[in-house]
C-alpha cells in the first residue's frame, strides 16, 4: 500500500501536533472539595495535558477528611489504549498521576507540585439568629514542576467554581 506525499504530510503533521501520552509534557491537575455537614463533601477533579482538558471526574464521601483517598482512570485523548490514573487525598491537595499502558501496567510515575491552594468557609446551615454549620471549601492546582516551565503553562484555580472549563 504507498501513500501519497499529501497523506504522508497529514499523518506527520498531527504526530507532531497531537499530544500523546508518549512524550508527555505539562500536565496539570486541579481539585475543588465542598465539604457540607450532614451531607456527602464532594471531590471535583479536572485534568490538563498541555492545555487540553482530557477529563472531570467527581467523588464523593461521607465525612470526608483528608485521609481519604479518591482515584480516576481517563482515557487519553490520542492512544485510547493508554490511560491516565489521577489519585488525590487531603481534600484535593495532594495529587499523583500515573501513565498506564493497554496491559493495565503503570508505565510512568509523575510528581506533581501543588503550586495554588485557597481554603475558605461559609455558612451551610443558618439558624435562627446566626450560622448554625460551616461549609469548608478546598480549591488547588497541581502541575509537573519538571515539565511545567514558569511564564509558558500556568496553574491557577477557578476562584471559587467546581471547574471552569478553561487551562490552568
Amino acid at each position: 500500500m504507498l501513500f501519497s506525499t499529501r497523506t504522508l504530510t497529514a499523518i506527520a503533521a498531527c504526530m507532531v501536533t497531537l499530544p500523546s501520552v508518549v512524550y508527555a509534557q505539562c500536565l496539570a491537575i486541579r481539585t475543588y472539595q465542598h465539604s457540607r455537614p450532614l451531607m456527602n463533601d464532594v471531590l471535583t477533579m479536572e485534568f490538563w495535558y498541555e492545555g487540553q482538558k482530557v477529563c472531570q471526574q467527581r467523588a464523593s464521601e461521607f465525612f470526608a477528611d483528608n485521609e481519604d483517598y479518591y482515584q480516576w482512570d481517563c482515557t487519553d485523548l490520542v492512544v485510547p489504549e493508554y490511560s491516565w490514573r489521577i489519585q488525590a487525598r487531603e481534600n484535593g491537595k495532594q495529587v499523583h498521576v500515573q501513565e498506564i499502558n493497554g496491559a493495565g501496567e503503570v508505565t510512568i510515575d509523575y510528581g506533581m507540585t501543588m503550586k495554588e491552594t485557597k481554603t475558605w468557609t461559609a455558612c451551610g446551615v443558618m439558624g435562627d439568629t446566626a450560622c448554625k454549620l460551616e461549609d469548608t471549601y478546598f480549591e488547588s492546582c497541581s502541575w509537573t514542576d519538571d515539565l511545567c516551565t514558569e511564564g509558558v503553562h500556568t496553574c491557577t484555580l477557578c476562584d471559587g467554581k467546581a471547574t471552569c472549563d478553561v487551562p490552568p
